[in-house]
């Protein structure tokens, strides 16, 4: 199956709306994992996007999950922008080592499409986390 087909699943997300945490889209992935998708509502037109699995932000999982975890990222933030169209800046960050590699692809790949292109990626002073900012292009 290529990168493309995967991207092509479609996910049954329900929201929830204004929490405290911001948006939150949630889905049960083929796995029976859940998967909850938050876009944080910074200052300024700004988001945090962050997702869990299980209630775990930081967590393992094989090639295969890895895919399927991130079609439905993918697909939460496609409908997210669907409805959201004022946003400037998006903010995210990974566990070195972990996803930072699959995050610089998906950038590469997607962010275009959204409207955004990559203006920061650094590694916070003391923090095993790579923070990623993308701006509106």
């Amino acid at each position: 199956m290529k990168l493309t087909e995967i991207f092509d699943k479609q996910f049954d997300f329900d929201w929830d709306y204004n929490t405290d945490r911001g948006d939150v889209a949630f889905t049960r992935l083929d796995n029976n994992s859940m998967l909850k998708v938050f876009f944080e509502d910074l200052t300024n037109n700004q988001i945090g996007i962050a997702f869990s699995l299980n209630n775990r932000f930081s967590t393992t999982y094989n090639n295969k999950d890895q895919f399927l975890i991130f079609s439905a990222v993918y697909q939460a933030i496609k409908d997210y922008f669907h409805y959201n169209h004022d946003i400037d800046s998006i903010y995210f960050s990974a566990e070195e080592g972990s996803k930072v590699k699959l995050y610089r692809k998906f950038i590469d790949r997607y962010a275009s499409k959204f409207g955004f292109k990559l203006k920061e990626e650094y590694k916070s002073f003391n923090s095993a986390f790579i923070r990623f900012i993308l701006e509106k292009i």
